[in-house]
Parts: structure tokens; sequence; C-alpha cells
């Protein structure tokens, strides 16, 4: 018996040891693996989908301003130019003491969708819009648009980027991971990976 238990023991160990182990080295190879150009726009592995190291409802305004002094400013917003003309725009949140929406665009993104996906894990849902040959991908708290004209995969490359203000809590959309705004052929699909959008998206082309 008391070899048997000191069997179970050290089966527990070993596998609490490999399971961190595999957190710790997607982690750090998620970090050393994200190409220099994806790390200039200011993007990072985080517990929540955050950009230049501030996270929306969790980063102070006041933090924001005092880091980004020298930015173009359209209060209450601050627009930063980045490398290759992208834009990030910070907006103060509704609570007015934090970091609210952040909006990224960049005319030649240096990312695609699967780097997009390694760094925040997997979607809660996506929307299909066949008439505008569009296709959201959804996240509670991030919302990334990409044009599906040309078709879609892990190298599809998004057009924008809106990370959300955690105070903006609207009545009419209760659950980012749907949209039920919209209206007008707009399809809500919950997340299966991006070989079922694929094929759904094969339906309406």
């Amino acid at each position: 018996m008391h070899a048997r238990g000191f069997f179970i023991r050290s089966t527990f160990f070993l596998i609490t040891v490999s399971l961190a182990m595999c957190i710790g080295a997607h982690t750090v190879g998620a970090m050393i693996g994200l190409p220099d150009a994806i790390r200039r726009q200011g993007f990072a592995p985080c517990p929540a989908p955050c950009l230049m190291n501030t996270m929306p409802g969790i980063t102070s305004w006041e933090h924001v301003q005092t880091r980004f002094a020298s930015a173009q400013r359209a209060t209450p917003s601050i627009v930063l130019t980045l490398p290759s003309s992208a834009e990030i725009t910070f907006h103060r949140s509704i609570d007015a003491h934090h970091l609210g929406r952040i909006h990224y665009w960049s005319p030649q993104p240096p990312f695609s969708l699967g780097w997009v996906i390694t760094l925040y894990g997997q979607p809660c849902a996506t929307t299909l819009y066949p008439n505008a040959r569009q296709v959201t991908i959804r996240y509670p708290s991030l919302l990334i648009n990409i044009d599906v004209t040309n078709g879609l995969n892990a190298h599809s490359i998004p057009s924008t980027l809106d990370y959300t203000d955690p105070a903006f809590k609207p009545d009419f959309q209760p659950d980012l991971c749907i949209d039920n705004v919209t209206g007008n052929g707009a399809i809500n699909l919950r997340w299966q990976g991006l070989g079922h959008l694929r094929r759904i998206l094969h339906v309406f082309s």
C-alpha cells in the first residue's frame, strides 16, 4: 500500500510539473517568437487583450497621458503614430479614470490573424457579413475585422482591431460575442476554428 501511495503521489507530481513546463514554454515561446515588426507595433502576450503594455479598464488614464505625452491629442483621446503609418487611438473610459477603448489601424499590418490568436488565445465567436465580405473575430474584450474578399486563413491580415471599454455596458448589446445590433444579414457563429469558418464562407462565395 505504501509503494502504491508513493507511485500515485509521484505520478501526480510529474503531471503537475509537466503541465507547468508546458504553460511556461508556451508563454515564453510566444513572446520570443514574436517578429520584431510586431513588437514595434506594441503587441505582446498578456492575460487579456492589451496593447503597448496598456489594458482597458485597468491602466489609469493619467498613466496613458503621461506615457504618450508627446503624441497627437484629440481630447479625450490620444493618437499615437507608429512605424509603417499605423495608428493607435487611445480613448478615455466612460468612467473618466481609466483607459477605455483602443482602436488600431494600419495600411499594412505586419501581423496575421494567426499571430493574434497566438497572442490572445481562442476567440469566443465570429460574425460573418456576407454583403460586405467581412468577418469579425470576437473576443469578450476585442473585435478583429478582416476583409475576406480573397478568402480567409491564418495568414489573413486584419484591417482593424478594437479593444473595448469594460465600463461601457450597453443594454442593447450585453454580450460582445454576439452582434445583435447590425442586422442586415449578419451571421453569428460559435468559434469552431478557422477550418469551420472557411467552409461557411465557401457557402456564401
